[in-house]
C-alpha cells in the first residue's frame, strides 16, 4: 500500500490528503456562501448537506460528507451512542471499523482513517469514495430505461445506503472501550453485562437524533466569566446515577438509558408508568434526569426547616431583592417536592417530611445496585428497592414545543419552564388514573435564581441537607442581566436563529448532534460553558490493590483498602462508607471479589504527589478498565 504523506498547514489538522482537501474546500465554499447571504439579505440555496454539529455550525456529519465510510462504523471506542450523523470528518475520536471486502475489524482515529481514505490495514481494501455511486449504478441498470427511479425513490435509496451497515456488522458487538481486547468484547456473555440503546443499529437507522446528554464544565475554572449581576439558576446536585428518558415509537416502549447508553430494566413498576403519559402524548420527548431516592435530603431539609422555625419562608426568587438566600433555597426545596400549598397542620416547612409519606432510606451502594440489577436477575428483596427509585428530571432535550423539535438553539429557562408544564400535566393525569400514585416518583429538579454573590451561601445550603453540591445553569456564555427576556421573546428568538441555520445548512433540522453555543442551548453531547458543577468534594476512580485488616475489636474486619494513584507511583489506604456487616464479608472475600476493582473515592483536595486527602471510599464502580460502569 503507497503511504500518504500528510503534512501541517499552520497547526490547523492534517491536509494534504485529496480527501480532507475536498471536506476543506466543501467548508470553505459554505462559509463563503452563508457570507455571502448575510451580505445581501436574500436568502441563498446553500449546498451543503445538514451540519454533524448542530445549529450555527457549517461542519459536515461523517455520514454526511462519506456515506461509504460512515457505513462501515462499528461503534465509537468511547460512547456507544456516537453514531456517524453526530461527528465530523476531522474529528480525532476513536473508532471501531469494519472491512467491506475481508470484514477485518480494527480501532482507528476518525480524521486518520478519512485521510487513510477508510483503506483496511489487512487487505488495503477502501470504501467508493462516492458513497455508494457504483452500486447504485448498476441496480439502476438493471431495472431498465422503460423504468426510470423518481428523485424521491433516489433520495430515499441515498439515506438507506449512508446509515445501512455492511453485512457482517449487524452481528457486532459493540467496542465500548479502546483498549478492551477482541476476546474480551467476542466472549459470549460481553452484551449481556450491559444492553444498550445502540444494539441493532437503533441509533444508526430509526433513532438518527443525537441522545448524547449535556455534561457540566467546572464552576471554579468558568467563575470569572460570570458577570456580578447575571442571574444564575442553581440546583443541588443528586448524588445518583444520570439517566436518559426517551420513547421507542415500533415498540411502544419507555427507554432508560445511562449517558454511555447502557439500558436500564429497573423502571418498570413506578416510574415508567409516570412517564408514559407523557410520551404517549409527545413520542418526540426526551428527557434529561438522575434515578435517585432523595429521602435523606427530606429528613435533614425537614429538620433544617423545624430549627429555624419560619412560618412562612422567603419565595425562591427572594435572592435577587437582597433577601437570604439560604432559606429561599430551601424553599425551592420544598416547592419542587411539594408544590405551592400549605398541608395541613401547619406550613410546609413544618411538615416537610411527614413520617407516613416519607420513603425508606437508602444508601448509594444501594442504589446502584438496584439500578444495575436487570429483569432477569430480579429478586423480591431488589424489586422493593426498584420501587423506591425516583426519577428527578432537570432538562428537555427533544420536545414539540421546541423549534422544530429540538433544545439546540432553546435556553435553559424555556426548556424549563417546558419541563415544568410537562411534569404537572403528569401528576395531574397519574393521580387521577394510577391507583395510590406516589407524586414522589416524578419530580422537577428545583431551579434557584440568584446572582453570583450568593452561589457559595447556596453551596453550603445544600450540603446541609446532605446533597453534594450544586448545579449552576446560564442563559448564555456572555454576561446576562436579570432584565434579560420573557419566554416567548426566547421561543421566538430560538425559532429564528434556527431557520437561518438551517436557511445556510439547505435543510430545515440537523440530526447531529449539536455544540454548546452562546445562546444557551443544550449541547448534545457536549461540555457546556452554560452548565457549571460546584462542588467541595471531589471524587475519582483508583484501582485496589490490597486491603488492611482493623485492629482491636475490628479484627475479621476490613479496615481499609490499599488504592495506588493512576502513575502507579504511590499507594494510600481508603475506609470505605459500609456496615460493619459489609466489612466482615468485604475481609473475608476481597482477594478474589474486589482485587483489581476500582474503588469509587471520594475526596476533598489532591496532594503534590498525586494522592487523594481525607479520602472515603463511596463504592466500588466495577472492572478497572471501566466496561462494565454505568
Amino acid at each position: 500500500m503507497k503511504a500518504t504523506v500528510l503534512r501541517r498547514l499552520g497547526g490547523s489538522g492534517l491536509v494534504g490528503h485529496p480527501t480532507l482537501l475536498r471536506l476543506r474546500a466543501v467548508k470553505r465554499a459554505a462559509t463563503a456562501k452563508v457570507k455571502g447571504t448575510a451580505r445581501s439579505g436574500r436568502a441563498k440555496e446553500v449546498a451543503v448537506p445538514a451540519a454533524g454539529s448542530g445549529h450555527g455550525s457549517h461542519k459536515l456529519s461523517l455520514a454526511d460528507f462519506h456515506p461509504a465510510i460512515a457505513r462501515t462504523w462499528i461503534a465509537a471506542a468511547s460512547n456507544k451512542m456516537l453514531q456517524p450523523q453526530h461527528v465530523a470528518p476531522d474529528s480525532r475520536k476513536l473508532a471501531w471499523w469494519i472491512c467491506p471486502s475481508c470484514h477485518h475489524q480494527h480501532n482507528k482515529r476518525i480524521d486518520l482513517h478519512l485521510a487513510a481514505g477508510g483503506a483496511c490495514p489487512k487487505c488495503e481494501a477502501k470504501p467508493p469514495l462516492a458513497g455508494g455511486a457504483s452500486a447504485k449504478k448498476s441496480a439502476s441498470s438493471s431495472r431498465g430505461a422503460s423504468n426510470p427511479a423518481s428523485p424521491l425513490r433516489k433520495k430515499q435509496a441515498s439515506a438507506a445506503s449512508a446509515h445501512a451497515p455492511v453485512p457482517a456488522a449487524a452481528a457486532l458487538r459493540h467496542r465500548c472501550r479502546p483498549n478492551s481486547t477482541l476476546d474480551t468484547i467476542g466472549a459470549p456473555n460481553a452484551n449481556l453485562l450491559s444492553k444498550s440503546v445502540a444494539d441493532n443499529q437503533y441509533l444508526r437507522v430509526q433513532e438518527t437524533r443525537n441522545l448524547l446528554p449535556m455534561l457540566a464544565k467546572s464552576y471554579e475554572k468558568e467563575r470569572w466569566k460570570i458577570a456580578p449581576d447575571e442571574v444564575l439558576q442553581v440546583s443541588p446536585k443528586l448524588d445518583g446515577i444520570r439517566c436518559v428518558a426517551a420513547y421507542r415509537i415500533d415498540t411502544k416502549q419507555v427507554l432508560f438509558f445511562s449517558r454511555s447508553g447502557t439500558l436500564f430494566e429497573c423502571c418498570d413498576d413506578t416510574i415508567e408508568p409516570a412517564l408514559r403519559y407523557l410520551f404517549e402524548k409527545d413520542p418526540t420527548l426526551v428527557l434529561d434526569g438522575e434515578l435517585y431516592n432523595d429521602s435523606i435530603n427530606l429528613v435533614q431539609l425537614g429538620t433544617v426547616c423545624k430549627a429555624a422555625g419560619k412560618a412562612t419562608p422567603p419565595p425562591p426568587t427572594a435572592a435577587l431583592s437582597g433577601a437570604d438566600p439560604v432559606s429561599a433555597f430551601y424553599n425551592a426545596l420544598l416547592v419542587a417536592t411539594y408544590g405551592k400549598t400549605k398541608r395541613k397542620g401547619g406550613s410546609a416547612p413544618a411538615a416537610a417530611v411527614p413520617q407516613a409519606d416519607a420513603p425508606t432510606v437508602i444508601g448509594f451502594d444501594q442504589l446502584t445496585s438496584a439500578i444495575r440489577t436487570t429483569r432477569q436477575w430480579r429478586t423480591p428483596e431488589v424489586a422493593a428497592l426498584q420501587r423506591q427509585l425516583q426519577y428527578h428530571v432537570f432538562d428537555v432535550l427533544y420536545s414539540r414545543e421546541f423549534p422544530y423539535g429540538r433544545g439546540s438553539a432553546v435556553p435553559f429557562s424555556v426548556r424549563y419552564g417546558v419541563l415544568e408544564r410537562l411534569l404537572a400535566s403528569a401528576t395531574a393525569h397519574n393521580l387521577a388514573n394510577i391507583s395510590k400514585y406516589n407524586p414522589l416518583v416524578l419530580r422537577r429538579v428545583p431551579s434557584y435564581p440568584c446572582t453570583i454573590d450568593a452561589v457559595d451561601a447556596v453551596l453550603q445550603a445544600a450540603i446541609r441537607v446532605s446533597y453534594e453540591g450544586v448545579m449552576i445553569r446560564r442563559e448564555c456564555q456572555g454576561a446576562t442581566t436579570a432584565a434579560g427576556k420573557d419566554g416567548s421573546e426566547k421561543m421566538e428568538s430560538a425559532t429564528k436563529k434556527i431557520k437561518r441555520s438551517a436557511a445556510s445548512s439547505g435543510s430545515k433540522a440537523s440530526a447531529g448532534a449539536s455544540t454548546a453555543n452562546s445562546d444557551g442551548g443544550y449541547g448534545y453531547g457536549q461540555r457546556s460553558s452554560t452548565l457549571l458543577k460546584y462542588k467541595v468534594m471531589q471524587d475519582a476512580e483508583y484501582v485496589i490493590v490490597g486491603a488492611v485488616e482493623g485492629s482491636g475489636k475490628w479484627k475479621g474486619f476490613l479496615g481499609s483498602f490499599i488504592c495506588v494513584t493512576p502513575d502507579k507511583k504511590h499507594r494510600f489506604t481508603v475506609t470505605p462508607a459500609s456496615t460493619d456487616a459489609d466489612k466482615r464479608r468485604m475481609w473475608q472475600s476481597w482477594k478474589t471479589v474486589y482485587k483489581g476493582k476500582a474503588l469509587t473515592v471520594q475526596y476533598q483536595e489532591i496532594t503534590a504527589d498525586g494522592v487523594p486527602r481525607f479520602p472515603v471510599g463511596k463504592c466500588v464502580r466495577g472492572a478497572a478498565d471501566g466496561r462494565d460502569w454505568l
